[in-house]
């Protein structure tokens, strides 16, 4: 729940009119200590007709402005703490110096009727204050000296009673030079002034923070996320459409159909090599499922794969029959299965540059005259083999690239590669906390499924969200169930609740999904932005997780026949326990 807060805080942008409300107490600090100082023995000879307030008056004015002042940092630092543990020394420093100010202030004003000398108000109660304030900004200086811009806002946000105290004392010495010492003219000025606190200095203030992205130009600075900083420095925050593989281009390696037959396409690796050994010019030039052969310039002999050659083996044996005097040899196996219509490079592959490729792609080049110098020709790149994917799903602009690493005011979290890691990690870690309990597992009594010792029938052993995937590759219905949504379900057929790539000691005999029912929002949705919309629900202290009703900030989804809605807070709760397997 703390990470949960602490995106929130990071990536929430309030509107001016929230962040003038709050920062309206520490404007407020001067005009409230101009009214409450209108009460006091010695201050209120600054607003009224009679003596010179003189020292007291003076001591009595700054020690109220200070106290006041020092109420909104305490505030702001202590919810802020509540929000965020990544700060906690700063927010500790934070709490003790609103503590000792709130004892100095009140020591003060408690003291103020008894007839100490000047200079034991002064250095009792004056000089400690003051010492806060000098501790907060010798402290802010340094951490901002070592990078740690949220450690130094903390402190220098503590500054506040120092300058809310000499304002306020300014403001009185001005009134009384003046004269504004008569009812009427107090009042119209303390008018004024609070309404020249709160709009000429509060709303240029607000709209400021507004720009600068709320908290999060606060509490992320370069030295706060060095890794995100570097990376973004490094490669100008680079950012890219997933690369996925469609089902057309996979095969299935012997004669089992299931997940663990399934195989993605090599890496770049020659198919075959081929050699001319007559006095003739040979030239090759190829790309998808065509060969050209060229002798001295002359018209091309085209070779065009068929389904069934799609081999090293079958590219050898069309290129023999094409070209009978040619050369040829099979690199290594030559049974591996290729794509189909996209089976070979082109000459362009081996240039840099998208630009280069495009430019050399239909080049003829010429082939050898001993195998040590033999042409070899590949089979596809796998990146030519990829769909593109965003976030939203399947897409060929640039502009739905994902970010590597958010911006700094973290707002593009949820969207970019590090953001989409991190809450996968989340949930693969809820999904491990019953198998590393320190507790052990015990069988469940009377089912299939074990459960956790000493945490009720609804924490058991989590299948779905551990399947046997390609550490390095995603097919498109993999990234549609993790990321965009719209995903068909991967349940095996036969009538159980067993799905293709399951923990090999789950058996379609052993396993049973304890909330079934919530496969298909899970699979309409997309995992991640289930498990964020659920945490956000769960989070709302006004939301009740089992209610047949929505959240008005709980996204849209096409459902399996076409109706678009909002799902109920119900079916969230129902597709979460789909996915950790918990028991409703």
């Amino acid at each position: 729940m703390q990470s949960f807060l602490y995106q929130q805080t990071l990536t929430q942008s309030w509107g001016a009119g929230t962040w003038w409300l709050v920062l309206s107490p520490g404007l407020l600090a001067v005009p409230l200590s101009l009214l409450i100082g209108k009460a006091l023995p010695n201050a209120k000879f600054f607003f009224e007709s009679g003596p010179n307030p003189g020292e007291r008056g003076a001591y009595e004015i700054v020690m109220l402005g200070m106290g006041l002042g020092s109420l909104a940092p305490f505030g702001w630092s202590m919810y802020l703490w509540s929000q965020l543990e990544d700060y906690r020394g700063s927010f500790v420093n934070a709490l003790v110096l609103g503590i000792l100010r709130i004892g100095l202030t009140t020591g003060s004003l408690a003291t103020n009727h008894l007839d100490l000398p000047a200079v034991a108000r002064w250095l009792g109660f004056w000089l400690p204050m003051q010492g806060t304030d000098i501790y907060a900004l010798v402290r802010g200086i340094l951490h901002s000296v070592d990078g740690r811009a949220a450690d130094a806002f903390i402190f220098l946000i503590n500054l506040l009673p120092t300058m809310s105290g000499l304002t306020t004392l300014l403001f009185a010495e001005l009134m009384k030079l003046i004269g504004l010492d008569t009812p009427a003219g107090y009042w119209i000025t303390w008018s004024l002034l609070t309404i020249a606190f709160l709009t000429a200095l509060g709303i240029p203030l607000a709209f400021e923070m507004e720009s600068r992205d709320g908290l999060a130009s606060l509490f992320v600075r370069d030295a706060q996320v060095p890794l995100v900083d570097r990376l973004a420095d490094r490669a100008a925050n680079p950012a890219g459409l997933a690369a996925v593989f469609d089902e057309s281009t996979l095969w299935r390696e012997g004669s089992g159909s299931g997940f663990e037959n399934l195989r993605y396409p090599m890496a770049a690796k020659g198919l075959v090599r081929i050699w001319w050994e007559r006095d003739e010019a040979l030239e090759v030039s190829h790309d998808d499922h065509t060969i050209s052969l060229r002798i001295d310039g002359g018209t091309p002999t085209v070779v065009e794969l068929r389904p069934a050659d799609l081999t090293g083996t079958g590219v050898r044996d069309r290129l023999a029959a094409a070209l009978p005097d040619l050369q040829i040899e099979v690199i290594d196996d030559g049974d591996v299965p290729l794509t189909f219509p996209a089976a070979l490079d082109d000459p362009g592959d081996e240039h840099a540059t998208k630009a280069e490729h495009d430019a050399h792609a239909a080049d003829f080049v010429g082939v050898g005259s001993t195998r040590d110098d033999a042409y070899v020709i590949r089979h596809t790149p796998r990146s030519m083999l990829t769909t593109g994917f965003g976030v939203a799903g399947r897409s060929d602009s640039d502009l739905d690239a994902i970010p590597i690493v958010p911006q700094q005011g973290l707002a593009d979290l949820e969207s970019s590669a590090l953001g989409l890691g991190s809450e996968l990690g989340a949930l693969l870690a809820m999904g491990a906390a019953p198998t590393i309990s320190d507790t052990g597992i015990p069988p469940a009594a009377g089912g299939h499924l074990p459960t956790l010792a000493g945490a009720g029938e609804h924490a058991t052993e989590v299948y779905q969200v551990f399947r046997r995937w390609n550490l390095d590759d995603r097919r498109v219905n993999e990234w549609r169930m993790l990321v965009a949504g719209g995903a068909a379900s991967e349940r095996r057929a036969g009538g159980t609740d067993y799905h293709d790539g399951l923990r090999a000691h789950a058996t379609p005999a052993s396993y049973a999904s304890p909330a079934a029912a919530g496969e298909d929002l899970a699979n309409r949705m997309g995992w991640l932005p289930l498990w964020r919309a659920w945490l956000k629900m769960a989070a709302d202290v006004t939301a009740d997780s089992s209610a047949t009703t929505a959240q008005p900030y709980t996204p849209y989804v096409t459902f399996a026949d076409g109706h678009r809605a909002q799902p109920t807070n119900a079916q969230l709760s129902e597709a979460v326990r789909f996915l950790l397997d918990l028991r409703p």
